[in-house]
Parts: C-alpha cells; sequence; structure tokens
C-alpha cells in the first residue's frame, strides 16, 4: 500500500547521519511566481532548477532513510570530483512514476553553483542528474513533521481544488517537499506539497 508506513520525517535523517548543516535554513531554493491563490492554496510557477534524484524500491520510512544518504553521500564529497557542495531546499519525496505503489524518488536541488563546479558526477551510486524545465503546480504549506499520510492528505486537497477551478492536471505524481533542518519544532516547520497541472491560458 502507497502510505502504509509513517515516515521518519526526512530531514531528521540528517541529524542521524551527522549531516545537518546550519547552513540550510539560509539556503538556495528553486525559484517560483505565485499566479493565483486559492484560499491556502497557490498556483506557482518555477523556474528551471537542477536536481540529483535517486530511486528506491522499498516502503516510504527505509526509502527516506536510503535515498537522504545516498544523495548527502554525493552532495557532500562522494562525486568525480570529490567536490564539496552546499546544502539546499527542499528535499524532496513522491512516489516513483515507473512503480508507484512499490518504490519511491528523493531528490535535492543542486546549488546555483553546481556549473561552476564542473558539475560534479555520481561515482557507482544509482542517482542522476538532469533539469527540471519550468513548470506550474498548485502548492498548499503545513507545519509539524511531515510524513507519508500528509503527502496523501494534502495531495487530495489539491486535487478538489483542481477539480474546481478547471486546471488540467499534468499526470505526474504529487511531491512532498521539506525545507527544515531538525532543529526546528514542528510547530514552526515548513512543508509543502506540490501538484503539477498545466499552465492556464491568459
Amino acid at each position: 500500500m502507497l502510505f502504509r508506513h509513517l515516515i521518519l520525517p526526512l530531514t531528521t535523517m540528517a541529524l542521524v547521519l551527522g549531516l545537518g548543516q546550519p547552513a540550510m535554513a539560509e539556503s538556495y531554493e528553486p525559484e517560483y511566481e505565485i499566479i493565483k491563490r486559492h484560499d491556502k492554496v497557490q498556483l506557482r510557477c518555477y523556474k528551471a532548477f537542477t536536481v540529483a534524484e535517486t530511486t528506491m524500491s522499498d516502503d516510504y520510512r527505509p526509502a527516506s532513510y536510503t535515498g537522504f544518504k545516498r544523495l548527502a553521500d554525493f552532495i557532500f564529497g562522494k562525486n568525480d570530483k570529490n567536490e564539496k557542495m552546499a546544502m539546499t531546499k527542499p528535499v524532496s519525496m513522491r512516489p516513483s512514476p515507473k512503480d508507484p505503489t512499490g518504490s519511491w524518488n528523493m531528490f535535492f536541488v543542486m546549488p546555483p553553483n553546481y556549473k561552476d563546479l564542473g558539475k560534479p558526477q555520481p561515482q557507482g551510486q544509482d542517482i542522476k542528474i538532469y533539469d527540471v524545465k519550468p513548470f506550474c503546480a498548485l502548492n498548499i504549506r503545513f507545519s509539524g513533521w511531515a510524513n507519508n499520510y500528509d503527502l496523501a492528505e494534502y495531495t487530495a486537497q489539491l486535487l478538489k481544488v483542481a477539480k474546481a477551478n478547471k486546471y488540467e492536471l499534468t499526470g505526474e505524481e504529487s511531491h512532498l517537499l521539506v525545507f527544515n533542518q531538525p532543529m526546528i519544532p514542528g510547530p514552526f516547520r515548513r512543508n509543502e506539497v506540490i501538484l503539477k497541472v498545466k499552465k492556464p491560458k491568459p
């Protein structure tokens, strides 16, 4: 089942693995423009950005742990240039498009100086680097320690907003986005769920 396990919060992985970085609070995140608001839901259009993504064939909780460690090793120096890169935000988790009931995809956003660093590449890890083209998405923000049940709950809310406002879905899986360091208390945490839609005509 897609949502059968409570997630160990993604940013807690940084603490468990000793990978937390204070700079994350001020780190880079993809740029976007708010096009329209529907109460707590925003329609955003994002600019292009680059990600490092990995796929895990497992339930949500162990997949989160495996994915975070794999990607963190890559950006903290386990790459073909032995280059340490800045931790960015958010960390994204979504059901794998190829196997949405049994696998998960996680990505880190590459820092804006990724090209200047010579585009470090993975070494033997199951990681792919690719550019995300500009896109639009419905977005909802919430606090607390995010888990896979939140992904299901807020996706359902976004689907209702999409239907009510006649937004056309792209067919892609929704993303759970986590932004904060582990030490940030639940009420002050920033989490988001996004659901891609086609850009409305003017």
